[in-house]
């Protein structure tokens, strides 16, 4: 049995000729922010570059927002404010990134979804012609990206301490809690 055409947003199908750059940056004016969420480490910086490549839109990275608006990297926020603080200033990018005109391709910060006002933010902005991806990676891939002690963009992975909930642990809680 033959496959079913792709077909675009339009109703288009979409073939190999169809698929020009032209038409990615067409498709791309016509949705709303392109949102990428996941773990430290899951790629959304990497995906987010060809993202903006491919429709010809502006990238907004949280954590490069952040450390360009305080003048600071993300390890120096956390060891001056703690993670509440960090949390807030990832909800005001965040805020910023989603009405940004034209509408970007933002990678959003690791946890950002452990809010629940940011969950409905990327809600709304997904039934108002966004899209939100989530991107995942096995853990052991994660691991080998990511170690106690690796820095980048000035985030430091540190050793979590025996006693401190695991991020899955606090997300389950977040999403209990707006249920």
């Amino acid at each position: 049995m033959p496959s079913s055409p792709d077909r675009d947003r339009t109703g288009a199908v979409v073939t190999e000729e169809s698929a020009t750059p032209d038409r990615a940056a067409q498709l791309g004016n016509e949705l709303g922010p392109i949102v990428l969420v996941g773990m430290m480490a899951t790629g959304k910086t990497t995906v987010s570059r060809q993202l903006a490549k491919t429709f010809r839109r502006k990238i907004y990275d949280s954590d490069a927002m952040i450390e360009a608006r305080t003048g600071r990297t993300v390890a120096q926020l956390w060891d001056e404010g703690g993670e509440p603080a960090y949390r807030d200033l990832e909800t005001d990018v965040l805020d910023e990134a989603l009405v940004a005109r034209p509408p970007g391709v933002v990678a959003a910060a690791g946890g950002v979804v452990l809010r629940a006002v940011n969950r409905q933010r990327l809600r709304r902005a997904s039934a108002e012609g966004g899209v939100v991806i989530w991107l995942r990676a096995d853990p052991a891939i994660l691991a080998t990206r990511v170690r106690p002690g690796w820095r980048r963009s000035g985030n430091r992975c540190t050793p979590r301490s025996p006693t401190a909930p695991s991020t899955a642990a606090t997300a389950r809680s977040a999403r209990s809690s707006t249920r």
